[in-house]
């Protein structure tokens, strides 16, 4: 299987805006998606950078507007994450595995024990 070029993998930047969206308790404008990137201590890009990923977290239908905000005089997007972050970690554990592989990846995620910890 493998990972598309459609697939919704990220990089290292898109996954500290979506950390910030997941835990949101609402629709987050760009500027307090950076804000908070930036209180979280894991901005690796410059402020700007943040409409660039926006947009391929869009692209990848990750992200959407759901609404607008008046901030400072002008009007922001508003935007939060097309699912949760369980539902995105299945999608990629089932790109990864192989239809036969999935019963194993169940049966060992079913298990109490952590063999890599030990």
């Amino acid at each position: 299987m493998g990972i598309t070029e459609n697939s919704l993998r990220m990089t290292l930047s898109e996954n500290s805006v979506m950390q910030v969206l997941w835990n949101a308790k609402e629709p987050m404008t760009s500027r307090q998606i950076v804000e908070a990137v930036q209180a979280a201590g894991q901005a690796t890009w410059e402020p700007r950078s943040v409409f660039v990923l926006l947009n391929k977290l869009m692209k990848k239908k990750l992200v959407h507007v759901v609404g607008y905000a008046n901030v400072g005089g002008s009007i922001a997007r508003r935007f939060e994450p097309t699912m949760t972050k369980a539902e995105y970690l299945a999608f990629v554990v089932m790109d990864e595995l192989s239809e036969e592989e999935l019963p194993e990846f169940l049966e060992s995620f079913s298990k109490k024990e952590n063999p890599i910890a030990s």
